[in-house]
């Protein structure tokens, strides 16, 4: 799905979704929101968020409302006007849309794409392709942080596609909570594990997402339907072993390892 060329990233979905004629439109990313708030002005959110001043954004899948960015920091917002959010909401960033009508125009990208590798011509027109008959797409960007949104022929919202960032790029590693056997992997891609107990899935999955585990404890990775190892059998990770897993939409499969033993 992704892959880096002399840092060129190559972005490709071969029917992952996407039906013929939906529009897909990069944007930078958005955030995830970490705390309730209820009708205010400051919403948290996780570190590596996307936005800006002066961007706009919706929320989860309601395009009928829209607020503006007017403060940005790590891991707050100050908007206008006010919302209600809870954790695990999805601020979809829309860029400086010029939104007229009162509209999503969906011409607020800042993100350039193109559809050769050179990149030698004009980007691609507002950040913007078209899926083929198979629901299929691919163009090149210097961004690794892209968020997509994709729409049907009539222009209708069909889903967010959060995160290349969070597939193969770079993210600080994360400690999965001591006792958790089914930690989320919502906010990163590398995770160190914590105490003992046998982990036999993960939460909050994106289809296409890789996800690279560091064992900093002895802790055994359960094979099963929803988490398939090489040879179907467990992983008793020991300190220093890794393991890489790819969530294919359904189940994670595993793609490498590193065993110390």
């Amino acid at each position: 799905m992704a892959h880096r060329f002399n840092n060129v990233l190559k972005l490709t979905n071969s029917n992952w979704g996407p039906a013929a004629s939906n529009t897909v439109t990069a944007y930078p990313r958005g955030a995830i929101v970490s705390d309730q708030e209820i009708n205010q002005v400051f919403p948290t959110v996780y570190p590596g968020h996307g936005f800006v001043v002066d961007d706009y954004f919706f929320i989860n899948t309601d395009t009928t409302v829209t607020h503006k960015v007017t403060v940005s920091t790590p891991t707050q917002l100050t908007v206008t006007p006010a919302l209600t959010v809870f954790p695990g909401d999805v601020l979809v960033n829309i860029g400086a849309d010029t939104l007229a009508g009162g509209t999503i125009d969906w011409d607020g990208s800042n993100i350039n794409i193109y559809t050769e590798y050179s990149m030698t011509t004009s980007p691609v027109t507002e950040a913007r392709v078209t899926t083929n008959s198979d629901g299929e797409y691919s163009y090149y960007t210097r961004d690794g942080s892209v968020w997509e949104i994709v729409r049907d022929s009539g222009g209708i919202l069909v889903d967010v596609i959060q995160g290349w960032e969070g597939f193969n790029g770079a993210s600080v590693p994360a400690t999965f909570t001591s006792g958790d056997a089914t930690p989320s992997v919502l906010h990163g891609n590398t995770f160190k594990t914590a105490g003992t107990t046998a982990i036999t899935a993960f939460d909050n999955p994106i289809a296409g997402q890789i996800i690279r585990i560091l064992a900093e404890t002895s802790i055994t990775i359960t094979d099963g339907a929803a988490l398939i190892l090489n040879g179907s059998a467990n992983f008793d990770m020991v300190a220093e072993d890794t393991l890489s897993l790819l969530y294919d939409g359904s189940a994670w499969r595993e793609i490498a390892r590193n065993d110390m033993a």
